[in-house]
This record gives structure tokens, C-alpha cells and sequence, in this order.
């Protein structure tokens, strides 16, 4: 399983390019909907503020996969014994002293400045009651306790406050103790970043706190493979170092306009990593930059074969043929592929491949269709302004109403939702 950092490198940074970021992982009305945008959410994960810095919206990641003090201790992987927590203050539970032999724990971090963080909350209390005794969720943050309490009094999206609403512990850092015993020690630069740590009181899984379900259940019912996550973990903390590597290589030849030369090193990660479908992702991107269509064709069928049971990466590739270039070579029938898979593949409940199935259809010119599916989309989410837009320009086309600018598929308003986030 690839990390949430490295998802969020070789990912959203093509959605974003192509000014794809869906308003929907940032719309979480109900725990319903917060699992509906699971995918979403998992593409962000952010870093730590630096002292005086503006919280207000934070930077993308930019975990410190090679620092010193990483490199200094042994890896905090799943297998290794759990550090100890250390609480200045228990704001909301009862307080945990140690780890019961038994017992199996979730220490999350979190902040109240992250985005991320919060729409992961309303999740992470429905697993809590859920599993209830069985199961300790701890929620820990290094803000104050009047940035905590002041949080506790706000609205959630659910319509409680947040102290209504959270139904598992939290607490505040003892001077950043406990994220250098698991954040800084596990190699994690991002968060929400969770912790499972089972009966034994060793560390089972490591990641985002909403792919946590499947893991956590196999650790309830004791049928989770230790062993192999450790192999995975640390598998992903290489290919992040070897990401790093390349990010300034990158960087360098965007800077240079060689988008030819970036798409080979893709090619080179790819040689090496098969299964990381992802970096092929970020090839598009390059691909698209550099125009060089015939080649993003390929690449895009190659990446809906080998995803084909991924409907985050398919919607991906169906947003980037679509709004990412208008080339009239672009292959609209691959683009119509990868987004009726990731509609079936989500048995049209979420909004993201609904709206991209959409889109395909009115940039093929078929307006009734576009209507049909964006409809449906709006069903799920009736307030989402980005959403009642491009379905009023669907209905304009097909009424004949709306010129020449009603046929072009809507793209400006998702790259200004875009920055405004």
C-alpha cells in the first residue's frame, strides 16, 4: 500500500495541475459522506506549522524522509514495541496510563489548523462507537488548551459542536514528546497520521486514519499479518526516499521545459517500482505539459489497464484527458472508459467520478447524457455550488440556450475552487 505522502506527491498533484481538486473531499456533512470522500481526503495529509507561521492553510507535505534524527534510531514500523505517550493534559477521556495487555489503541495526530485532520474527526468517532471497549482511540495534538478548547465550542459538519460529536479521547502533547516517539521515529512528516497498536503492545499498521478500517478490523479479530505490513511499510519508506531523490530532477527539468526528459524519469521509477501505478499518473502530468497528446494517449491506456480496480486513479485519467488538455488528439473514448469504470467501480455513490463521467459526456458533445449523470452527482451533495454549476451549463446546451460557451465542459470554477483551498 503506497504511503499517503506518496500518493499525495504522484496524485493530487496531477488533479491539481489540471485543476481538478474536487470540492468533495472537503465536504463532510455526515460520517456517511466522510466515507463517501475517503479517497479525497487520503490525497492530503499536511505538515507540521513552522513557529509564527500562518496556520490558516497549510503548505502540501513535505515529509523528511532522510533527516538526521530519522536516520540516528531504528524505524518505527508495524512489529516494533509502541513508545509510550506522553500527555501534558487529557482534554477529553479518561487518561491512558500504558498500553493493557489486551487492548488494542488508535493514537492519531492531528491538529485543528489541518484541513485533512478535520474531515478524518467525524470517521474516527463512528469507529469509536463502533468498536467501543475494544478498541482506544486517542486523538493527539500539540496545540494549546485554549486552541483546544476554543475548537471543542465550533460547529462540526454534522451540526454538534466538536465536543458533542467526538467520542474518542484527546490530548495534548507533553512538549512534542509523542510525536517524536511515533511521528518523527516512523519517518511520518504529514498529518493525520494514525497508529494502530494491537493486544501485544506492538505497533500493527501506520497511515492515514481513513484507510484505517480494514487493518483495524483484521487487528480486532486478530487475523491481521504483522510481518507483512512491516515488509510493505518499509517498502514505502524507500520508495519515498527514492521520490525525494528525483524531486529535484524533476523540478529542474520543469524549469527547463524538458516535460520529455521528466516523462522518462518517470519511466525509470516505473522500471523499478511496476506496482506503483501512481507514478505513472505523474507521467501524465508531464505528458500534458509538454503536449506531447499521442504519448499521454498511451500512457493513459496503460494506466486504465493497470488500474482498472482503482477508481481514484481512473477518475484521474478520465479529469486529465478531459479538462487537462483540449488537443484534439486526446483519446475522449479512454477518457469515457476510465470514468464509466470508476462510476461502476464506486456503484455511483460518490461525487467525483460522477462529475468526471459527466464532464466526458459534454465534452463529446452529448448534453442529455451530462445532465443525466451530474444530476446524480448533485443528488449526493445538493449544495455544492462547483456541482449545480456545470449541471445548469449541462441543461443550458441541451436546451439550446447557452451559445457557444455552454459547450465547453466546465473547468474554470474547479480551478478556482482549487486555489481558494
Amino acid at each position: 500500500m503506497p504511503s499517503p505522502f506518496l500518493r499525495f506527491s504522484l496524485l493530487a498533484a496531477c488533479l491539481f495541475v489540471v485543476g481538478c481538486a474536487e470540492e468533495a473531499a472537503n465536504s463532510v456533512s455526515s460520517d456517511e459522506s466522510a466515507g463517501q470522500n475517503k479517497a479525497d481526503i487520503t490525497a492530503s495529509m499536511a505538515p507540521p506549522p513552522a513557529p509564527g507561521e500562518d496556520t490558516s492553510v497549510p503548505d502540501v507535505p513535505t515529509p523528511d524522509a532522510g533527516s538526521e534524527a530519522t536516520a540516528a534510531t531504528e524505524l518505527l514500523a508495524p512489529g516494533s514495541a509502541a513508545p509510550e505517550i506522553h500527555i501534558a493534559k487529557w482534554m477529553k477521556g479518561d487518561a491512558v496510563e500504558g498500553y493493557d495487555e489486551g487492548q488494542v489503541y488508535v493514537v492519531e495526530f492531528w491538529a485543528t489548523w489541518c484541513p485533512p485532520c478535520i474531515q478524518s474527526m467525524p470517521h474516527l468517532a463512528s469507529l469509536q462507537n463502533e468498536y467501543g471497549d475494544k478498541v482506544k482511540f486517542i486523538g493527539v495534538t500539540d496545540e494549546s488548551e485554549n486552541t483546544v478548547s476554543g475548537f471543542f465550542g465550533k460547529q462540526s459538519p454534522v451540526g454538534k459542536t466538536w465536543d458533542e460529536l467526538l467520542s474518542y479521547r484527546i490530548a495534548i502533547d507533553d512538549e512534542r514528546q509523542t510525536n517524536a516517539a511515533f511521528l518523527e521515529a516512523a519517518n511520518q512528516g504529514g498529518i493525520p497520521c494514525a497508529f494502530i497498536i494491537g493486544r501485544t503492545g506492538n505497533v500493527e499498521w501506520i497511515g492515514h486514519p481513513v484507510e484505517m478500517d480494514e487493518p483495524l478490523q483484521m487487528v480486532v479479530d486478530g487475523t491481521w499479518d504483522s510481518e507483512a505490513a512491516r515488509t510493505d511499510f518499509v517498502k514505502s519508506i524507500e520508495m519515498e526516499k527514492d521520490m525525494m531523490a528525483y524531486e529535484a530532477k524533476f523540478a529542474s527539468a520543469q524549469q527547463r521545459g524538458d516535460f520529455k526528459g521528466a516523462a522518462a524519469m518517470c519511466d525509470e521509477l516505473l522500471a523499478k517500482y511496476p506496482d506503483m501505478i501512481q507514478i505513472a499518473g505523474f507521467k501524465m502530468q508531464f505528458l500534458m505539459q509538454g503536449n506531447m497528446i499521442k504519448e499521454l494517449n498511451e500512457t493513459a491506456a496503460f494506466v486504465i489497464k493497470s488500474a482498472n480496480d482503482d477508481p481514484m486513479m481512473l477518475q484521474a485519467v478520465a479529469t486529465m484527458l478531459t479538462i487537462g488538455t483540449d488537443s484534439e488528439e486526446r483519446d475522449l473514448d479512454l477518457a469515457m472508459e476510465a470514468a464509466a469504470r470508476a462510476v461502476e467501480l464506486t456503484e455511483e455513490k460518490e461525487i467525483p467520478p460522477l462529475d468526471a463521467l459527466a464532464r466526458v459526456y459534454f465534452t463529446k458533445g452529448d448534453a442529455a447524457s451530462a445532465v443525466e449523470w451530474q444530476k446524480k452527482a448533485v443528488a449526493l451533495e445538493p449544495e455544492m455550488e462547483s456541482l449545480t454549476k456545470a449541471l445548469k451549463k449541462y441543461e443550458e446546451a441541451l436546451a439550446g440556450d447557452g451559445g457557444e460557451e455552454a459547450k465547453e465542459a466546465p473547468k474554470e470554477d474547479a480551478k478556482e475552487e482549487s486555489a481558494e483551498k
